[in-house]
Formats: structure tokens, C-alpha cells, sequence
């Protein structure tokens, strides 16, 4: 499987306020399965981290991408810290799965009624 690098966006260089930049400790406690946002200019996108080093992190993007033709789902990227735009560590997955799950139960129920 190939590994992708980009121009990733540096944190340290966005000024807009759509976002709270993560915490040094936050960047510091990262674990692999953690899921973090990047960007490669052109859109926000989700990865989930695979390997931490010192010097660089890889992550395997987690969702279909719009504006790129080189990589997209599933493909693996390397990263820095000063790339990850937000933070979701395994609670937040818990959660997030077991709502999207439920609002898939619910939408299949729906689809059976007519």
C-alpha cells in the first residue's frame, strides 16, 4: 500500500476561528485508533492513526474524499503534529458509533413502513 504526503495545512499558520486548535498535552497523549482531522488545502478530512513516531504520525484516511484524484479512502498518509486540526480519541468514537448506529436502526424501521 503506497503513503501519501501532501501540503498538509499547519495549525500554526490557520488564523480563522472555525476551530480550537488541539492542546500540546492533547498532541502529546495521541494513541494509535485515535482519529484526527487534517487538511490538504482543499478540504477537511478525517484519518485514523496507525503508526506515532517521534518525527511523524500515519493514518489511514477514514472517509471518501471530493477534491483529490492521488489518494482518498482507506489510503495512508504521513503526517506531523502541527497537521492535526481536531482530535477524537476512543470515547468520542464510542460515542459517534453507537449514535450512528441507532440512527441507522432507525432509519432502516422507516424504510420497512409504508
Amino acid at each position: 500500500m503506497n503513503l501519501f504526503v501532501d501540503n498538509w495545512v499547519n495549525i500554526n499558520n490557520i488564523f480563522d476561528d472555525t476551530f480550537e486548535k488541539p492542546s500540546k498535552e492533547d498532541l502529546d497523549n495521541l494513541k494509535v485508533g485515535f482519529s484526527v482531522k487534517i487538511s490538504n488545502s482543499k478540504e477537511r478530512f478525517w484519518i485514523e492513526i496507525v503508526k506515532i513516531k517521534d518525527y511523524y504520525i500515519v493514518g489511514r484516511i477514514d472517509n471518501n474524499l471530493i477534491f483529490n484524484k492521488k489518494y482518498d479512502n482507506n489510503d495512508l498518509v504521513l503526517i506531523e503534529k502541527n497537521n492535526i486540526l481536531d482530535i477524537h480519541d476512543f470515547e468520542f468514537k464510542k460515542i459517534m458509533l453507537k449514535y450512528t448506529n441507532i440512527k441507522g436502526k432507525n432509519r432502516n424501521k422507516s424504510k420497512g413502513k409504508k
